[in-house]
């Protein structure tokens, strides 16, 4: 396998979702990148705010980052607050006949597999 203890070290850190959800958009070539992905916070990688997002009642939106806008579609992942439980989830909003978004697509990822997930996109990303 391709980790050394170095980056299973980056794994660990608080700020391990930036190798986990954004490889599309910010496209590391090398592990170097990777490694430089994972020392920004938080609120450097989901810098939109709440305003942004149509989620429903109860959940509350702490920040956000689209990944991908067209015409019908709207994808994006946020932190968010449900009670007093912080959870990222990734949505996919898809425009009805009225214009509004519509919920189409959420998946909560929690602390519980995030490693495991992590783990699986990085493997994903180096193979040829």
């Amino acid at each position: 396998m391709f980790f050394d203890v170095t980056l299973s070290q980056i794994l660990f850190c608080r700020n391990f979702i930036s190798l986990a959800i954004p490889f599309n958009i910010l496209k590391p070539k090398t592990m170097a990148d990777v490694k430089t992905m994972v020392e920004k916070t938080l609120e450097e990688l989901l810098p939109e705010g709440p305003e942004n997002f149509p989620v429903g009642e109860g959940v509350t939106v702490l920040r956000g980052k689209t990944l991908a806008k067209t015409g019908q579609w709207l994808k994006a992942i946020l932190l968010t607050e449900s009670g007093n439980k912080k959870q990222l989830r990734l949505y996919g909003w898809q425009k009805n006949k009225e214009g509004q978004y519509k919920n189409r697509q959420k998946f909560n990822i929690s602390q519980g597999y995030m490693k495991l997930l992590s783990t699986i996109m990085l493997a994903f990303l180096e193979e040829k």
